[in-house]
């Protein structure tokens, strides 16, 4: 994927998620994000294992092309409300670079997520990566 993020990019990976949203600007794709299969291996990295049974879908894959045209214009905002949306009622978690300069933090801490646990080191990145969950009102 054009961010890099993502480990062994590849259609079975598009495939698995539950849901994708592609935010169009004149016909063009412009921003994109995902209801991902998850994989529960964030939380031993951040040494919270005994919540991973807790959730089952993960938001990832957010990304907007080309910074000065079509970054923060809330698209990447707008692509997280669809998509959690649809899991509306359920217990959710993200995992992002922890540094100041991303914007994914920002979009989080505004749907409620809250940072759980260690930050890790990504496997392929190598960044300081942060486990944010976002707790359904229902199971609380």
């Amino acid at each position: 994927m054009l961010q890099n993020q993502v480990a062994n990019p590849s259609l079975d990976k598009i495939n698995s998620c539950p849901f994708i949203c592609i935010a169009y600007i004149q016909n063009l794709p412009v921003g994109i994000g995902a209801i991902k299969d998850i994989y529960k291996a964030p939380f031993d990295y951040a040494n919270v294992p005994q919540l991973k049974d807790d959730y089952s879908y993960e938001l990832g894959y957010v990304y907007v092309l080309d910074k000065k045209r079509y970054r923060g214009k809330g698209i990447a905002r707008s692509i997280c409300e669809q998509l959690l949306e649809k899991v509306k009622g359920k217990n959710i978690f993200a995992t992002t670079e922890e540094n100041d300069e991303n914007r994914m933090r920002f979009i989080l801490s505004k749907f409620n997520f809250k940072l759980v646990g260690d930050t890790y080191t990504g496997i392929k990145s190598k960044k300081t990566i942060g486990l944010h969950l976002l707790e359904s009102a229902l199971s609380k």
